[in-house]
């Protein structure tokens, strides 16, 4: 079964999902009604965010497995690894540097 999915666009789709929670986060702190929005959707914001980035998610590695196969021999496992891992640090950063400005200000 492994062999039939895209691991490269699963990795892909995570960056992304990754990058839409860091600003669906720093742009509901900073608008009000994007919050009550993302409230109304879903209860509460945190899980309106994660609904969307699941759905981000599974829909680029959706779209992605219906593309070509013919390079997932070529998939290299701890380069995609690294660039996944130092994203997500990356956008780990992004937010709490972003809370630390938003306390001090």
């Amino acid at each position: 079964m492994l062999d039939r999915i895209n691991l490269k666009g699963m990795h892909i789709a995570a960056i992304v999902a990754m990058a839409v929670v860091v600003v669906l986060t720093i742009a509901a702190e900073l608008s009000e009604g994007l919050k009550n929005l993302l409230v109304l959707v879903a209860f509460h914001h945190w899980i309106a965010k994660s609904i969307i980035a699941l759905v981000v998610f599974v829909g680029i590695t959706w779209i992605m497995n219906k593309g070509d196969k013919g390079f997932i021999d070529k998939f290299d496992a701890e380069k995609w690894g690294k660039i996944t891992a130092i994203s997500a640090v990356l956008f780990a950063t992004i937010i709490f540097i972003f809370y630390l400005l938003e306390f001090f200000s």
